[in-house]
């Protein structure tokens, strides 16, 4: 069989609306009915790092979002030139679906690959102009949203990191989410869902033992917030013992054990838990990264990391013993992370550091990663 062969493409350049410009007809039209599509001139006030994090003293936010052309602030290297920063990517085979969590918008898209549709749009519906920004919102500048299996298998559920953002919500969880299928199952398989009326869809709806809605096409989370649900959230509010703040990056995995390993990017710190909340095992990055010409300074073990320093990590995944890629291999415990560094070239900013490590609970082994590719363009790509 040949490999490596395109078999299925979506663009979001495919797929975005504004009401500002008329004479852009392709895309000009109602943002709140057409939620489908991305409103390209939605733009967070202060841009991508400033969303995130809290406004300084005696700077108010640009009332446009246009901040990356005023020199007072700084923003980082992409400003608001990073205008979806699409930081994980999921599918679901059995059902074709496709999970993307947009950062900018703090939402996730749930994308049918049999009709190229989204078929799903969570977190923020201020976004399309359907909901308080406030209120209303779910999702703060989350990361990687990943589908999650679950006994329900009338429903589909998802993980996310959702980070927080200053000042309204100073603290990170980790929530799993669950949505009722009936009519997502239904949009799925019937294209011709798409254009009926709202009356027709509510119907359907009530028929199959949705939920309400309004005369939208389809339902979202401010018409009928009883369809995306969270069944387990993990992570106190500020204040409260346990609590945790991750300004960006960061992750979370479901382990094959049905524990959740969770990724502190920032801090570097990585740890895993029970369903009931339960530690199992926590490691805490050694390695720090200084500039980019220079060699990583490493803190021995036994000793306890400086207050200051970048130590941060992207995202950490679990892989058990019967992974498959593992067929037919021997695995052995590898060194020790800081005893890798020592030994190893520097590497460029860009390059991927992976070391093996056990835990001191399991004798299953894992794969920890200090950086992972980001799906950072409108375009999705799948081979064969």
């Amino acid at each position: 069989a040949l490999l490596g062969l395109e078999t299925w493409r979506w663009r979001q350049f495919d797929h975005l609306v504004q009401d500002a410009d008329p004479r852009i007809a392709e895309t000009f039209g109602n943002v709140r009915t057409r939620w489908r599509d991305l409103d390209f001139n939605f733009t967070p006030p202060g841009g991508k790092a400033r969303q995130r994090n809290s406004i300084p003293p005696h700077t108010p936010p640009h009332p446009t979002g246009f901040a990356r052309f005023d020199t007072n602030w700084k923003l980082g290297k992409t400003g608001e030139r990073d205008w979806l920063h699409v930081n994980s990517i999921s599918y679901d085979e059995d059902r074709a679906l496709i999970l993307l969590s947009y950062n900018v918008t703090s939402e996730v898209f749930i994308i049918s690959r049999r009709t190229d549709q989204l078929v799903f749009r969570f977190g923020n519906p201020a976004v399309y102009r359907a909901g308080d920004p406030h209120a209303d919102r779910v999702l703060f500048s989350q990361h990687s949203a990943i589908f999650v299996s679950s006994n329900e298998t009338s429903n589909v559920r998802f993980l996310c990191f959702n980070n927080g953002c200053m000042p309204y919500r100073p603290w990170s969880s980790v929530d799993e989410f669950q949505i009722t299928t009936t009519l997502l199952e239904s949009m799925n398989q019937d294209t011709s869902i798409l254009t009926k009326p709202g009356t027709q869809i509510r119907e359907k709806m009530s028929s199959q033992g949705g939920g309400s809605m309004d005369d939208l096409e389809f339902f979202h989370q401010h018409d009928a917030p009883s369809s995306c649900q969270l069944v387990w959230s993990h992570g106190p509010k500020a204040g409260h013992y346990g609590s945790f703040y991750s300004t960006h990056s960061s992750g979370v995995d479901r382990c094959s054990n049905g524990n959740t390993l969770i990724t502190l990017g920032p801090q570097g710190i990585i740890f895993e838990i029970t369903p009931d909340h339960q530690e199992a095992w926590r490691y805490i990055s050694p390695v720090e990264i200084r500039g980019e010409d220079e060699a990583p300074a490493i803190v021995s073990q036994g000793y306890q990391r400086g207050a200051s320093g970048k130590f941060g990590l992207f995202c950490a995944k679990r892989y058990a013993p019967d992974f498959p890629a593992f067929r037919g291999r021997v695995l052995l415990p590898g060194r020790r992370i800081e005893d890798a560094f020592l030994l190893a070239p520097i590497l460029p900013k860009s390059s991927t550091r992976t070391a093996v490590a056990t835990t001191t609970t399991t004798a299953e082994p894992c794969i920890l990663t200090s950086a992972v590719p980001i799906v950072d363009d409108d375009e999705i790509l799948l081979s064969s």
